[in-house]
């Protein structure tokens, strides 16, 4: 059974316990902003260094990496772990490239881990990616749940 306020809890405490700063992105985020899908995954984008560092706390939990990750839409390093059966996306923060589909090309979007606004978030008061700034990384990619999400958040 998934228990995504615990599996929070859990990643956002051991981040905060390591000294690390994260912010809130993707769809978790998006419900913040009035999103209604149910929550695939939590998606925290983190420093790089801390992907390492978490993946030596949390090696029973790792599904995936940390390492390079890229598909359709993403290029980026990649941290998946799967907690209290929620599963969590850690992203370096520096290193994020998304494929732009009204451009046709790659861009590089790194996330300002100090531009996140604070917000309630599972019980928990925590820093989350802006609303403009998640509005225009889902234009970018434009995945079905994506238009989904922009419609919802009013975009």
């Amino acid at each position: 059974m998934r228990d995504s306020k615990l599996a929070f809890e859990w990643i956002t405490s051991l981040l905060t316990a390591l000294g690390h700063p994260y912010v809130v992105v993707g769809g978790l985020a998006a419900n913040v902003f009035g999103g209604k899908r149910q929550l695939n995954d939590v998606d925290l984008d983190v420093p790089k260094k801390s992907l390492k560092e978490v993946a030596e706390l949390a090696k029973e939990w790792i599904v995936f990496g940390p390492a390079r990750y890229r598909d359709e839409q993403f290029d980026i390093e990649l941290l998946s772990l799967r907690y209290a059966g929620q599963d969590i996306d850690l992203t370096a923060a520096e290193d994020i490239s998304l494929f732009d589909r009204h451009a046709g090309e790659w861009r590089k979007v790194p996330t300002d881990l100090k531009a996140g606004e604070l917000h309630e978030v599972l019980g928990k008061t925590v820093a989350v990616m802006t609303k403009e700034s998640l509005i225009s990384y889902k234009k970018m990619i434009c995945r079905d749940s994506d238009l989904e999400d922009i419609v919802a958040m009013g975009g």
